[in-house]
């Protein structure tokens, strides 16, 4: 998720989410070994998962059973390590965090 996360960015992830249902947001989730960061929300009719990602070189992901996603946490805060240009899709972007952060576990 390069555009809001980068790749010396520090986290804070939070776990009392881990187990949960996600309705929406940026969550930290556990697939085999390997741990990825991924914006999700919930289909309104069927109640599946999509998820997607902020950087262009990783495709979007839909369609998922809500208890096929190990779920970590979400993520709640962004040190940012390194300056950024702001652009009208990162300050979008910024935006949807901070409104889904507020409504993103059922």
């Amino acid at each position: 998720m390069f555009q809001t996360l980068g790749i010396r960015d520090d986290t804070l992830v939070d776990g009392s989410d881990a187990g949960r249902t996600p309705i929406g947001g940026i969550f930290f989730l556990r697939q085999g070994d390997a741990l990825t960061v991924k914006r999700l929300s919930v289909h309104p009719s069927n109640r599946t998962l999509n998820s997607s990602s902020d950087n262009a070189a990783y495709q979007a992901w839909a369609h998922w059973k809500p208890d096929s996603v190990n779920v970590i946490g979400c993520l709640a805060w962004v040190g940012y390590r390194q300056p950024r240009e702001l652009t009208s899709a990162s300050a979008a972007a910024a935006v949807s965090f901070e409104i889904d952060a507020s409504r993103r576990l059922a």
